[in-house]
């Protein structure tokens, strides 16, 4: 999350990352709030790879949680834009939701970008992995 919000600022945008925002529902961080001429409200997601074909149904039930009066009031508030919600939702073998991608590409990631940020999300899921292993007994995959 932190590399692709260093790129997005490179790219001119305004960043805040895991704004905390009191709701009716109880406290939501959306991962980013981008901004320059338009605001977005992005979440980022790493699923496992058995979600292959539900990767864009998994955008939408988390931009459906960002999407909320409460949320979207207090991002225009912040950036004096309207939002709109999206998610970003990778699979641990690397592919990205066709949304994601899209979303990404009109904030101005090009697609070397892009394969960095799915490199770094296949990394975290290693690392996770290999963490999970070595606390059930299994040793060390890497």
């Amino acid at each position: 999350m932190n590399w692709l919000a260093t790129k997005l600022e490179d790219r001119g945008h305004q960043v805040v990352r895991e704004l905390h925002i009191s709701t009716s529902q109880g406290l939501r961080k959306p991962d980013l709030i981008v901004w320059n001429n338009d605001a977005k409200i992005l979440d980022i997601q790493i699923v496992g790879d058995s979600n292959i074909g539900l990767l864009n149904h998994l955008d939408d039930l988390k931009t459906r949680k960002y999407n909320t009066p409460e949320i979207i009031n207090k991002v225009d508030e912040l950036t004096g834009h309207t939002p709109t919600v999206g998610a970003i939702t990778v699979n641990w073998r690397g592919v990205a939701s066709k949304r994601a991608v899209g979303t990404l590409k009109k904030l101005g990631l090009r697609n070397s970008g892009l394969a960095i940020m799915i490199l770094k999300a296949m990394e975290g899921g290693l690392s996770i992995y290999s963490n999970y292993m070595g606390m059930a007994g299994g040793g060390d995959v890497t």
